[in-house]
């Protein structure tokens, strides 16, 4: 599946806060975070950025398009 890609325009699908307001976190693959107060995996294997909106909404998109050896394109 392929996630939208991030840049500083998004905003959360729920309530239209901008995502420069909210946490994000980058991952490079599989790991495991809390919802609704249980432990469940992430079972995405590729590089990946979670927005946590301060309404509730935890979001996924991919990161800009990386280039290994020179850092973002």
């Amino acid at each position: 599946m392929k996630y939208e890609k991030y840049n500083n325009s998004l905003v959360c699908p729920k309530c239209n806060t901008p995502i420069a307001q909210n946490f994000k976190k980058f991952f490079t693959g599989s790991h495991k975070l809390v919802e609704e107060k249980e432990v469940v995996e992430c079972n995405i294997n590729e590089e990946h950025i979670h927005i946590l909106c301060s309404c509730g909404f935890d979001y996924v998109v991919r990161p800009m398009d990386w280039n290994k050896n020179k850092g973002v394109k």
